[in-house]
């Protein structure tokens, strides 16, 4: 029995199921598939980077010994830019692979960029496609919507405050 994949046109690299293993095996983006602690580990180890870069500017712009808490508040919000850019990435990549597999029809390009074509996936392909959409990204998607909320929330109380000092 011949396969769907072995009449798809796509070439390898550009199938959505394989740019879906390419995700998963990816060093940035398989940080969404660790467990909670690990996965907030490396969130935290980007918000002391972050820290460590914000925090010369902060001392200057408030000195410690004059205005401790402007400053540590002001490097703690400074600190939460880098985590949202990450965070934003992880969740473009997902969500363009998402969008991908969910798709009837996917682009494709043969050689270049001016020989582009659509291809239509058999409902076996999309269907199977879907499923992966469903149980595997959707919880992705989630997990860095809900990562996005608590560090948003956080900048955005400490922001408020802010204009309280």
């Amino acid at each position: 029995m011949v396969s769907p994949t072995t009449l798809c046109p796509v070439p390898e690299e550009q199938q959505p199921l394989n740019e879906f293993k390419d995700l998963q095996e990816s060093w940035f983006f398989s940080w969404v598939m660790l467990p909670r602690l690990p996965f907030v580990g490396r969130l935290a180890i980007v918000g002391t980077i972050g820290l460590i870069l914000v925090m010369p500017i902060s001392l200057v712009s408030f000195p410690f010994a004059k205005m401790p808490v402007q400053c540590l508040w002001s490097a703690a919000i400074g600190a939460c830019f880098p985590i949202i850019f990450i965070l934003v990435q992880q969740y473009l990549g997902w969500t363009y692979v998402r969008d991908r597999l969910s798709a009837e029809k996917i682009f494709y390009e043969e050689s270049g960029w001016y020989d582009g074509q659509y291809w239509t996936k058999p409902t076996e392909m999309l269907a199977q496609d879907q499923l992966v959409v469903t149980y595997q990204i959707h919880p992705l998607l989630k997990r860095i919507q809900k990562s996005l909320l608590a560090i948003g929330a956080f900048f955005l109380v400490s922001a408020g405050a802010w204009f309280l000092l």
